[in-house]
């Protein structure tokens, strides 16, 4: 009684996770889905891709992800490459696989299809996915509302339903489809988002998607940014919040063209910053144009190797605007970073140290032992020598398992004996 009991125990135990169907083509897919009433799962996957062999190992093994996608799916997998050991199997393929990739421009492995139980596309996604993760993209792929094919059939057909259109709009962009996910992010933007009572309007979630999709200044979401700078950062918690994105919109349209003509040319001519300032003061305002001209002043003298100017630029933009509170910790131990292994400022190096003991302040646990090297790098520079020994030898004991630590013993030998810990410029 215990072995007949124990059998039906020991073939579920077996059969955990997504049972993908073999010895079948893709017309044997679809009569099964069709009889079975379920949707179709198809994983597009390579030999030589690592992120599918994890989806293999990690995901689709697991009891929860099988549970499901054996309820609601015929699921297959299917082989993009050939290699010299396909079986016969894999080889009867080919035809389907091709015409599969190239009918649902299959560029990203893994990629995830859906189709109904008639064959036809409802929804994809690609990449490596965890456990929620993936139970969330089955879910999607049958639910009428998030499927990213239907409702985009829907949107071309005049159908417009504003309680989606977010969705599509970041959906599309996720996948790659910016022409699609442009156009609907202009048409929620433009005919739904700024027609909202103010506090329907001003929420995070709104914010985000029109920072996501501003292009130029000369669209409706730039000019409600460049309008509402105060008042979208204030919501977003963020003192640089809009400023950030209209920054990039003015290097974007006004400077980088100039710039990568330049370097084109491969010339000895320089920006007429004064020129470009006035330039964009007069289209904009004198605060936006100090603010770029700084950070193209960055990137120009960083892409020379004209350290003096890149630092000195480099401090005035950070002291004069800030950086970003998202990753603000991460920022400022970069900016600081950059300025120990440029400059032999003492003033600049002195505002190096402050960014870097703000760094440290917020910085999570995880991230402190990269920000105290820097730390402990600059004190060094500095002059602060005993102060960088100590420093760096709490790190390496408190440290031990970090993936770095054997460059904060080079660092901290490199202190005892009185050696320069960066390179010359």
């Amino acid at each position: 009684m215990f072995l007949i009991i124990g059998i039906p125990l020991i073939v579920n135990a077996q059969r955990g996770g997504i049972q993908f169907e073999k010895e079948i083509g893709w017309q044997q897919v679809i009569d099964m889905a069709k009889a079975e009433h379920k949707y179709i799962f198809v994983d597009c996957f390579a030999t030589w891709c690592a992120p599918c062999r994890e989806m293999e190992k990690n995901i689709y093994t697991l009891n929860s992800v099988g549970n499901y996608f054996n309820g609601k799916f015929i699921s297959v997998k299917i082989q993009m490459d050939t290699s010299r050991q396909d079986n016969k199997e894999v080889i009867s393929w080919y035809p389907d696989a091709r015409k599969i990739m190239s009918e649902y421009n299959v560029t990203s492995l893994p990629t995830f299809l859906f189709f109904s139980e008639s064959g036809k596309i409802v929804h994809r996604d690609f990449g490596y996915k965890e456990e929620n993760e993936f139970l969330n993209l089955g879910i999607n792929a049958t639910n009428d509302n998030k499927q990213y094919y239907t409702l985009l059939e829907k949107y071309k057909y005049g159908i417009k339903d504003y309680s989606v259109l977010d969705y599509l709009a970041n959906t599309a962009e996720n996948l790659g489809d910016t022409s699609i996910a442009n156009l609907v992010a202009a048409d929620y933007t433009n005919n739904y988002l700024i027609h909202l009572m103010d506090s329907e309007l001003y929420k995070e979630n709104n914010i985000k998607f029109i920072r996501t999709f501003i292009h130029s200044s000369n669209e409706r979401g730039f000019v409600f940014f460049y309008s509402n700078g105060n008042k979208i950062n204030g919501i977003m918690r963020d003192t640089t919040y809009s400023q950030i994105v209209i920054e990039r919109i003015i290097l974007k349209e006004e400077i980088n063209p100039l710039l990568v003509k330049l370097i084109k040319l491969h010339s000895n001519h320089k920006p007429d910053w004064k020129r470009l300032s006035l330039i964009i003061e007069k289209k904009f305002n004198a605060y936006f144009a100090d603010r770029t001209i700084l950070e193209a002043k960055i990137f120009w003298y960083s892409f020379k190797r004209e350290w003096t100017e890149y630092t000195k630029n480099l401090v005035k933009k950070v002291d004069r605007y800030g950086v970003s509170a998202q990753s603000r910790d991460f920022l400022l131990n970069n900016c600081a970073w950059e300025v120990f292994l440029h400059s032999n400022n003492a003033n600049e190096l002195e505002r190096a140290l402050f960014w870097s003991n703000m760094a440290i302040k917020v910085a999570d646990k995880s991230n402190i032992p990269n920000w105290m090297d820097t730390n402990a790098n600059i004190r060094y520079k500095l002059g602060m020598v005993d102060e960088a020994i100590a420093i760096e030898k709490r790190i390496i004991s408190f440290n031990s398992e970090d993936q770095n630590v054997k460059n904060f013993s080079n660092n901290l030998t490199k202190m005892i004996r009185g050696e320069p810990t960066w390179a010359n410029n």
